[in-house]
């Protein structure tokens, strides 16, 4: 929690809409409680998809054709916390699909090992001390505390009590 994840894969989906690398790019959060059927019509929104079935279900297989299709998509699937639930939106198969990639956000590195071809894992870590004392500086707007300062032991706390996180 509080790693960055969700501000990198921002950052990301940007520069890939700048690029053009994919004909589209769409994202939605998922959530620890999903709602599927929001997160499906989010998604069927920003893909120009009108779903007219009423089941999860049936909305389901809608979204997998248009995924499916011969433009490439890329779709974000941010803060995912159950593989179970995530294959009720609509995904395509990993060898079914024909331009279709998914860039999740998790928690748990492991969530998907076993259930999908996953490409590419990148954990996030938490900062270094030293890391962290550089942020906190830079958040602060450069170098404004030296070894003499009388806020050297509090700027220190602040950084220790972060505990590694680029917390805001």
């Amino acid at each position: 929690p509080g790693s960055g994840k969700t501000t990198l894969a921002h950052e990301i989906l940007k520069r890939i809409v700048e690029s053009k690398s994919f004909d589209e790019v769409v994202m939605s959060t998922v959530s620890q409680t999903p709602d599927v059927k929001n997160i499906q019509g989010q998604l069927a929104e920003k893909l120009g998809l009108k779903l007219e079935e009423e089941t999860i279900e049936g909305r389901a297989v809608m979204l997998q054709k248009r995924l499916k299709g011969t433009k490439s998509i890329l779709v974000l699937l941010d803060d995912v916390w159950d593989y179970d639930e995530l294959k009720k939106i609509g995904l395509p198969s990993v060898k079914y699909h024909i331009g279709c990639k998914i860039l999740f956000t998790s928690r748990d590195r492991h969530l998907f090992s076993n259930e999908m071809c996953i490409n590419k894992i990148f954990e996030i870590k938490v900062l270094e001390e030293d890391e962290s004392w550089n942020l906190f500086e830079a958040t602060m707007g450069g170098k404004i505390i030296d070894e003499a300062c009388d806020l050297k032991p509090t700027a220190s706390q602040v950084v220790r009590e972060c505990q590694g996180l680029p917390l805001a």
